[in-house]
């Protein structure tokens, strides 16, 4: 089954947030990087590639769709525009 991914353009509510978060030392570090990059979702997935990363805090793979989802709903980082 296909993830159903986001689409349309998205704001940084919580932008030093995701800067902090890009700096850190950890695999997830470049989905933040392109968080910040990219102010679409469809650039942000081009951006981040389909390679999951394995960060230790997690057991198993992060996707991009994963982590902007976390960003998201969860944290609040980024936000639909």
């Amino acid at each position: 089954m296909a993830v159903k991914r986001f689409s349309g353009q998205f704001r940084r509510p919580d932008e030093a947030m995701l800067r902090e978060k890009a700096g850190y030392d950890d695999p997830r570090a470049r989905f933040y990087k392109a968080m910040l990059e990219a102010s679409t979702y469809d650039e942000y997935y081009r951006l981040s590639g389909d390679e999951p990363v394995y960060p230790r805090t997690y057991k198993g793979p992060v996707t991009a769709h994963m982590e902007i989802r976390y960003a998201r709903s969860v944290r609040g980082w980024i936000a639909d525009h």
